[in-house]
């Protein structure tokens, strides 16, 4: 997946997407990882082009899997 910004008029590609794109596509530190997104600290701009770029990917990424809950003890019954 590539970024790209707009350069003397011109489109080309970037080191990474800026941290203004990755949170209005809504990821997390984690999800950026998960989709081995580059990210350039350097960057302040934001183009709309990546931010769907990076929503697409979202959404083809796998759902996060939740923990298993551990199951309760057994209650021991009390001995008259």
């Amino acid at each position: 997946m590539e970024a790209f910004v707009i350069h003397n008029g011109k489109r080309r590609k970037s080191r990474g997407f800026s941290c203004k794109e990755i949170v209005e596509a809504g990821l997390s530190c984690e999800d950026t990882c998960a989709l081995n997104v580059r990210w350039d600290a350097l960057r302040r701009s934001s183009y709309k082009e990546n931010v769907e770029a990076l929503k697409k990917a979202k959404t083809g990424m796998p759902a996060k899997a939740k923990p298993a809950s551990k199951p309760a003890a057994p209650k021991a019954a009390k001995a008259q």
